[in-house]
């Protein structure tokens, strides 16, 4: 259970705001006085049910998530560490709870840095790193990022901090603004275009499969792309989603596309001969593409992806 005060703190809930939609119940407490014993009566309401009407109120689970990191950066900045951010204390381990299982973990904070910190990425292991990400956070204002790039960079051989914080630092001005995947609505479970897109999805081609096009890009490079074919099914069912359930519904399909594409082709990349980042499968993800990068986008190459092209927002909410 949650009192009222807690579920303002922590969540910035006042209950009055939410009283016909979660259930109060008073509370009795009772505190001793000098001279006399004081009753005191407080409201108290499910710690699950506020912690889910925060999600509401963020679109979701993963803005809220990003909107408390957010807040805690800037409450950090203000009170320069004289008074503690108050979260919930439900599943928050204290500094000596961190300390005991990063000593487990053989891990030791670097100086100057709370444990609890640390334990937000395993990635954190300088003061420079903590700076990055939380620039990382401001920035694309969601943590998986923050952990792809290092995960990239892990792959590529690359552990000293020095050289991390220089491809970092790079990564935070070459990679693109990436938007939030959680949108307030989502396909509903009997749907026959949740089905198709599902199907689609499941049938997508990868390198070596029937139904793949080769074409040379303008370096030179020979490259395998999705078929023609397979472009206009996909961004057929892409435009009827987005015409019958609106943009909340698009926000989180088009994740899934993203992620098949990264499954088949690879999403974000890592030059490591000149430090370079990218990602081809941001166009998943985009709005509206504009007429100078249109033309370098699956987008062009099928008239159902014209079409999609033309309904979706200039730019993302």
């Amino acid at each position: 259970m949650i009192t009222s005060s807690q579920a303002y703190k922590w969540y910035q809930i006042k209950h009055l705001d939410v009283l016909n939609e979660i259930e109060w119940e008073p509370f009795m407490s009772l505190t001793h006085n000098v001279q006399r014993p004081i009753t005191r009566v407080t409201l108290v309401a499910s710690h699950r049910k506020i912690e889910r009407k925060a999600w509401e109120k963020h679109g979701g689970p993963e803005r809220w998530d990003t909107y408390q990191i957010r807040r805690k950066i800037q409450w950090n900045k203000q009170v320069k560490g004289t008074r503690p951010y108050p979260e919930p204390i439900i599943g928050k381990l204290s500094d000596n709870q961190a300390v005991a299982k990063l000593q487990l973990e053989g891990k030791i904070p670097p100086d100057g840095q709370s444990p609890t910190d640390l334990l937000l990425s395993k990635y954190v292991t300088s003061t420079n790193l903590r700076q990055l990400y939380q620039e990382f956070i401001l920035r694309f204002s969601v943590p998986w990022v923050w952990e792809k790039c290092n995960s990239i960079l892990d792959a590529a051989g690359v552990f000293a901090d020095a050289a991390r914080e220089i491809h970092l630092g790079n990564a935070l001005v070459m990679l693109p603004l990436y938007p939030l995947r959680t949108g307030r609505r989502q396909l509903r479970a009997k749907s026959s275009l949740r089905r198709r897109m599902a199907d689609v999805l499941r049938r997508a081609p990868r390198k070596g499969d029937s139904n793949m096009d080769v074409i040379k890009h303008p370096s030179g490079q020979i490259l395998h792309v999705w078929s023609k074919a397979y472009l206009t099914e996909l961004y057929e069912i892409l435009k009827k989603i987005f015409d019958r359930y609106g943009m909340e519904v698009w926000k989180k399909v088009r994740y899934n596309v993203y992620h098949t594409y990264d499954r088949c082709h690879g999403s974000m990349h890592f030059n490591s001969y000149d430090g370079t980042w990218s990602d081809p499968a941001f166009q998943w993800l985009a709005g509206k593409a504009e007429p100078g990068s249109f033309i370098h986008s699956e987008r062009s190459r099928c008239q159902a992806g014209i079409e999609y092209n033309e309904v979706l927002p200039e730019e993302d909410a």
